[in-house]
């Protein structure tokens, strides 16, 4: 299909150009229901939480990296490092950020908690 078309059809409806294509591509197939948008889902580490926590309590140094290696020796589990990152922003895994040389000094001591 040409661009005038999709151009007539984008004008026609009040949609883009893009969505006039999607609209032409899926014609064919009967298809009419809307696809969600954004970022995929992907799974979720939520089974394994308490395994990661423990790992953080046992080494509290350990890399993304290294807990990618133990996920996948004790668990069996293939997960990749933007996984864990973003598993660790999930409500399930809450991680202290400050480091824990702060915590002994008066000042954070004596700050009040934002939380």
């Amino acid at each position: 299909m040409n661009k005038a078309v999709l151009g007539g059809i984008s004008a026609c409806y009040g949609v883009g150009i893009s969505i006039a294509v999607l609209w032409v591509r899926r014609a064919p197939s009967g298809e009419v229901s809307t696809h969600r948008q954004g970022h995929p889902k992907g799974p979720t580490l939520d089974a394994h939480a308490a395994f990661l926590l423990e790992l953080i309590d046992g080494f509290s140094h350990s890399s993304l990296h290294e807990m990618q290696a133990r996920l996948g020796e004790k668990r069996g589990v293939s997960a990749d490092i933007g996984m864990l990152w973003r598993g660790f922003c999930a409500p399930a895994m809450p991680v202290k950020k400050a480091h824990a040389c702060e915590h002994d000094r008066s000042d954070v001591r004596a700050a009040p908690s934002l939380v």
